[in-house]
Protein backbone atom coordinates (compact mmCIF):
# COMPACT_ATOMS: atom_id res chain seq x y z
CA UNK A 1 0.00 0.00 0.00
CA UNK A 2 2.95 2.17 1.05
CA UNK A 3 4.68 2.10 -2.36
CA UNK A 4 1.15 2.95 -4.24
CA UNK A 5 0.90 5.97 -2.37
CA UNK A 6 3.93 7.00 -2.84
CA UNK A 7 3.71 6.79 -6.48
CA UNK A 8 0.41 8.18 -6.61
CA UNK A 9 1.84 11.43 -4.58
CA UNK A 10 4.65 11.65 -7.32
CA UNK A 11 2.09 11.77 -10.10
CA UNK A 12 0.44 14.48 -8.51
CA UNK A 13 2.89 16.64 -7.45
CA UNK A 14 4.45 16.35 -11.08
CA UNK A 15 0.89 17.57 -12.34
CA UNK A 16 -0.40 19.93 -9.76
CA UNK A 17 0.19 22.82 -12.01
CA UNK A 18 -1.71 21.33 -15.11
CA UNK A 19 -5.19 21.85 -12.16
CA UNK A 20 -5.83 25.65 -13.57
CA UNK A 21 -5.62 24.43 -17.33
CA UNK A 22 -8.26 22.22 -16.95
CA UNK A 23 -6.58 19.23 -14.91
CA UNK A 24 -9.33 20.41 -12.27
CA UNK A 25 -11.99 18.64 -14.13
CA UNK A 26 -10.93 15.35 -13.67
CA UNK A 27 -10.21 15.46 -10.24
CA UNK A 28 -13.61 16.84 -9.33
CA UNK A 29 -15.03 13.67 -11.51
CA UNK A 30 -12.91 11.37 -9.37
CA UNK A 31 -14.12 13.14 -6.31
CA UNK A 32 -17.94 12.96 -7.14
CA UNK A 33 -17.29 8.85 -8.28
CA UNK A 34 -15.50 8.59 -4.47
CA UNK A 35 -18.03 9.99 -2.85
CA UNK A 36 -20.79 8.04 -4.77
CA UNK A 37 -19.00 5.16 -3.87
CA UNK A 38 -18.19 5.86 -0.03
CA UNK A 39 -22.25 6.51 -0.06
CA UNK A 40 -23.01 3.26 -1.62
CA UNK A 41 -20.77 1.14 0.75
CA UNK A 42 -22.34 3.02 3.87
CA UNK A 43 -26.01 2.88 2.72
CA UNK A 44 -25.18 -0.90 2.25
CA UNK A 45 -23.60 -1.42 5.22
CA UNK A 46 -26.53 0.49 7.33
CA UNK A 47 -29.13 -2.07 5.59
CA UNK A 48 -27.03 -5.08 5.98
CA UNK A 49 -26.80 -4.38 9.97
CA UNK A 50 -30.51 -3.30 10.45
CA UNK A 51 -32.11 -6.62 9.62
CA UNK A 52 -29.71 -8.62 11.81
CA UNK A 53 -30.18 -6.01 14.69
CA UNK A 54 -33.71 -7.24 15.10
CA UNK A 55 -33.51 -10.48 14.68
CA UNK A 56 -34.69 -12.42 17.17
CA UNK A 57 -32.48 -15.85 18.11
CA UNK A 58 -34.28 -19.05 17.56
CA UNK A 59 -34.26 -21.53 19.55
CA UNK A 60 -30.96 -23.59 18.30
CA UNK A 61 -29.19 -20.19 19.08
CA UNK A 62 -28.78 -19.11 15.52
CA UNK A 63 -30.94 -15.64 14.61
CA UNK A 64 -34.13 -15.99 12.27
CA UNK A 65 -33.80 -12.85 10.24
CA UNK A 66 -37.06 -10.79 10.08
CA UNK A 67 -36.71 -9.81 6.16
CA UNK A 68 -39.19 -11.70 4.15
CA UNK A 69 -37.75 -14.24 1.70
CA UNK A 70 -36.94 -13.23 -1.54
CA UNK A 71 -39.50 -15.55 -3.33
CA UNK A 72 -42.92 -14.40 -2.84
CA UNK A 73 -46.06 -16.35 -3.45
CA UNK A 74 -47.60 -13.74 -6.29
CA UNK A 75 -50.76 -12.67 -5.15
CA UNK A 76 -52.58 -11.55 -8.46
CA UNK A 77 -55.73 -12.75 -9.93
CA UNK A 78 -55.49 -14.86 -13.18
CA UNK A 79 -57.00 -12.18 -16.34
CA UNK A 80 -60.23 -13.28 -17.20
Amino acid sequence: MVPLLLIEQAFLAANVLKIPEGGWLPLSWSGMICLLVLTWVRGSAQLWRRPRARAKPSSNGWCASSMPSRRTACRARPCS
